[in-house]
């Protein structure tokens, strides 16, 4: 006997089309337990699974997606969910972050001795650019689970123009602004722009990611048609 289904953190009436949403997609992912999170700020959608999983979705995005939209955004966010994506970022950064963390104890201890080595010196500055290029493979890694997270959602839900639709309204929403950006706010994309010169995107952008969607209404269609050729 299958355990029943349990969503927690918000109340059905209050989030009628976001729980069903969730309700939807933890029988299509067979998941049992979920907390879901509610932000007053922001336009986003999240995962975090390292201690249960739990659902991270922002009040904008639930009043500015329809109801379809919103359920191609929660199996995006239940395919990371499903394929424990987390655990193979945490593992890669993980090993090339281990080279560092081992060279910084080792100096730590010999300068509480009073000296240090020019090869210790060396060692360490070897492991500290491996350690950066780890941020570099991780967030290649990110892209290519948001890909697959984004064709998952469309083969679950068979829903391709919701997912399409979606993805359109998020990347439009900052166009919509009327309030002219602070000199705070573009110091702090001058720098962003520059990680991610070294490090990569996190995320494909929406070209990229409305032609991965493309061919993943054609992988959905081709399903359907051996489907039908099947009956």
């Amino acid at each position: 006997m299958e355990k029943p289904l349990q969503i927690k953190g918000i109340v059905e009436s209050e989030y009628p089309v976001l729980y069903a949403a969730v309700e939807k997609n933890m029988i299509t992912y067979n998941i049992r337990k979920v907390r879901i999170k509610i932000l007053k700020h922001g336009l986003s959608a999240a995962v975090i699974s390292f201690f249960g999983d739990n659902l991270i979705v922002t009040k904008k995005l639930i009043e500015i997606m329809n109801e379809d939209e919103i359920e191609a955004i929660v199996a995006h966010e239940f395919s990371h969910i499903y394929n424990r994506d987390h655990i193979v970022k945490l593992t890669v950064a993980f090993l090339f972050g281990l080279p560092l963390l081992y060279i910084c104890i080792t100096i730590c201890i010999t300068i509480n001795r009073g000296n240090i080595s020019f090869w210790q010196g060396i060692f360490f500055l070897i492991a500290f650019f491996i350690s950066m290029y780890g941020i570099k493979v991780v967030n290649w890694i990110t892209i290519f689970q948001e890909v697959r997270s984004d064709r998952e959602a469309i083969l679950k839900t068979s829903k391709p123009d919701a997912m399409m639709t979606a993805l359109l309204k998020l990347y439009s929403e900052p166009f919509t602004r009327s309030k002219r950006p602070c000199y705070f706010e573009k110091i702090s994309e001058s720098f962003d722009y520059l990680s991610r010169y070294f490090y990569g995107f996190t995320h494909p952008g929406l070209k990229e990611r409305i032609e991965y969607l493309e061919l993943a209404k054609k992988m959905l269609e081709t399903q359907k048609g051996k489907a039908e050729v099947g009956e």
